[in-house]
């Protein structure tokens, strides 16, 4: 289940010990504001509808970007965006029973907005921690809903010009997380955190609560 996200999680531990210095250094993180870049790694997942519809879902590698501050050295606020896109197999019932299901392959949009509050075990440079997140999240199948529209506009470069786009099926969701993993403040103004984490999405359009498990690797530079 874990096989990609794994490896990413203890290439990035072994590393971090490798070149390490002493962890039972105490931190200071107290009032430090914390801007990161993150890594993730999706594991696949499923969801089922109604009527016998259901969606499949590849694991995918997605990035993002976060802001965070620390009110303490064991308490942490940080807001989190990341994106995805992967591959995704749906299986779509006709509203006419004779007709049988059709399966579509395409890929699937999935931006999550999420505030995250950490608690950190120990104030020290390395420390196990856990987090719990609330927000939501943004799932656009790119298929068309059958709407198309045109729009025309004067470029500086360019002149006029005109072009049509079509609308798609998509929802927003409120989605809850937990996770917990290590901190590790490698110097004075950079730390790096691995974890895994678990995200629910709460769907009124499908049977079950859809479940995400990923794992994360955030860069983080503190100011």
């Amino acid at each position: 289940m874990y096989s990609k996200l794994t490896v990413t999680i203890l290439v990035a531990i072994f590393c971090s010990m490798a070149t390490a210095g002493d962890f039972s250094q105490s931190s200071s993180r107290t009032g430090q504001w914390e801007f990161g870049l993150l890594f993730n790694q999706t594991d696949s997942w499923d969801s089922s509808g109604r009527s016998g519809s259901s969606i499949d879902v590849d694991d995918d590698t997605g990035w993002g970007f976060s802001i965070g501050y620390n009110y303490s050295e064991y308490f942490n606020l940080a807001f989190e965006f990341a994106l995805n896109e992967p591959s995704y197999e749906a299986t779509i019932v006709p509203d006419n029973p004779p007709e049988p299901a059709q399966t579509i392959r395409h890929k699937l949009t999935n931006a999550s907005y999420t505030f995250n509050f950490s608690y950190n075990f120990l104030a020290k440079a390395l420390t196990p921690y856990v987090v719990g997140g609330l927000g939501w999240n943004y799932l656009d199948s790119n298929i068309s809903d059958g709407g198309i529209y045109a729009g025309c506009w004067w470029d500086p470069w360019w002149g006029y010009i005109c072009t049509e786009y079509y609308s798609t099926y998509s929802d927003t969701a409120f989605s809850y997380s937990v996770g917990g993993g290590l901190r590790w403040e490698a110097t004075s103004n950079f730390v790096m955190k691995v974890s895994i984490n678990q995200r629910w999405i709460d769907l009124d359009s499908v049977g079950d609560t859809p479940e995400m498990k990923f794992g994360k690797v955030d860069l983080i530079w503190t100011m």
